[in-house]
């Protein structure tokens, strides 16, 4: 007994003076790794850039994170050539537009470091759209990670107009031209940036002016004469600018202008083309160039125009009894009608042609109704011949009708060329009693 007593006190003693166990210093801790993925600007205008930042991070107080590495597919676009704005030497970026790869070959990061890659590419006016990317990162001794960010470019939607301020005006007064350029105020318009307005305008050989003055318009000389060029700036979505061009005339200056406007962007895929057009008159007072006479059958349709030089257009009106069945058309100038059998005898008439300048022109007119004389130009070609009228008069005299009589007997630009016609025009012009 007593030597079991002295056994368990030593074991005690051992106990109460053994050294404490003390961690492995050198035991190796896991890595915390975290990635993020964030877009430059959420949305950018066609023709600035656009970029992702990537960052892995190894928490402090972490493991080492070995054999990091990340790889990311670029997003492919018109226009998009992706490089790296920054990051490390372990980072590149392989193949061609519009297959573009960041890939990021493995390295070790301590507690507490990081790994920043940010890569960029420009735009331009095709690239609209949207570009989604995802970036993977992996290690050999811990968890890895797959971050996405997205970035949109708008592009902007230009339109433009151009209006003459009158469609003509008479010599010694003003004309003139707006051009009006209009970004879209739709949902996803992009800004218009480095808006340019070209035209060459009409040579006058007189001085155009840009009326009320715009920033950034001037009016240059060419060896065609004056052009108009205007650097408009940048058009937010839903802004518009107008541009208003003047110009004096004088009676050296009469005619039509017809006027091209150009509009470019720098961040847009096409110019536009805008026209209009004004004339400039000389005013001058009508005169009669049409004969003061005409002769009018019965029981057929008649026609004759009355005709004037003059500017602006001119109107006209008769004076004087009109024959029954007979009208005229002031706007025209037609006197047309099938006057009755009692109408045969002359109609004394005046014609007045008016546009508004100084004095109106009169012509003293003379309308006979009654039959017009005989004529043998039968298939009213404009010309008597033996050969094509002659054969037909005679087949007719003999008793033949319809085609017999016409078959070989009509002359080149002939007018009249069944025998319905020929036969009403014989028996109405010349007496006969054809059936």
């Amino acid at each position: 007994m007593h030597r079991l007593g002295t056994l368990r006190l030593f074991v005690l003693l051992l106990a109460f003076f053994a050294p404490a166990v003390v961690p492995d210093a050198c035991a190796q801790s896991e890595p915390v790794l975290s990635l993020t993925k964030t877009a430059d600007v959420p949305i950018a205008d066609a023709g600035g850039q656009i970029g992702f930042t990537i960052t892995v991070k190894n928490a402090a107080g972490a493991g080492t994170a070995l054999g990091v590495a990340v790889s990311d597919p670029l997003p492919a676009g018109q226009g998009i050539e992706w490089s790296i704005a920054a990051g490390p030497g372990t980072c590149s970026i392989s193949g061609q537009p519009p297959s573009q790869q960041l890939d990021c070959s493995g390295v070790s990061l301590f507690a507490g470091t990081m790994q920043v890659i940010h890569v960029v590419s420009s735009t331009t006016g095709s690239s609209c759209g949207t570009y989604t990317n995802t970036a993977t990162m992996t290690t050999t001794n811990g968890r890895g990670s797959t971050k996405s960010a997205t970035t949109t470019v708008e592009c902007p939607a230009l339109s433009a107009t151009k209006t003459a301020d009158a469609p003509s005006v008479a010599a010694g007064s003003q004309i003139g031209f707006t051009i009006k350029v209009t970004n879209s105020a739709a949902a996803g318009t992009g800004t218009a940036n480095g808006v340019l307005l070209q035209d060459a305008l009409p040579n006058t050989f007189m001085t155009w002016a840009v009326a009320p003055p715009v920033i950034g318009c001037f009016i240059g000389q060419s060896a065609s004469g004056s052009v108009l060029n205007c650097a408009l700036g940048s058009l937010a979505a839903g802004a518009s600018k107008e541009v208003h061009v003047v110009v004096g005339t004088n009676a050296n200056t009469c005619g039509f202008y017809d006027n091209v406007a150009r509009i470019v962007a720098a961040n847009f895929s096409k110019a536009l083309l805008v026209r209009a057009s004004t004339s400039v008159f000389c005013p001058g007072a009508p005169v009669f160039t049409s004969p003061n006479n005409a002769i009018f059958a019965p029981g057929t349709n008649n026609s004759f125009f009355v005709t004037a030089t003059g500017n602006p257009s001119i109107t006209y009106s008769v004076s004087g009894e009109l024959p029954a069945g007979i009208t005229f058309d002031g706007a025209t100038g037609e006197l047309h009608g099938n006057p009755a059998a009692a109408a045969v005898g002359g109609w004394p008439l005046t014609f007045t042609a008016s546009n508004g300048i100084v004095t109106d022109a009169m012509q003293s007119f003379a309308l006979s109704v009654g039959a017009l004389p005989c004529s043998l130009d039968i298939d009213a070609n404009g010309h008597t011949d033996s050969l094509t009228d002659g054969l037909m008069l005679m087949r007719a005299m003999f008793g033949l009708t319809g085609t017999a009589v016409t078959v070989g007997g009509l002359g080149n630009g002939a007018q009249r060329m069944n025998w319905g016609d020929i036969r009403d025009f014989l028996n109405l012009r010349c007496g006969t009693s054809f059936q």
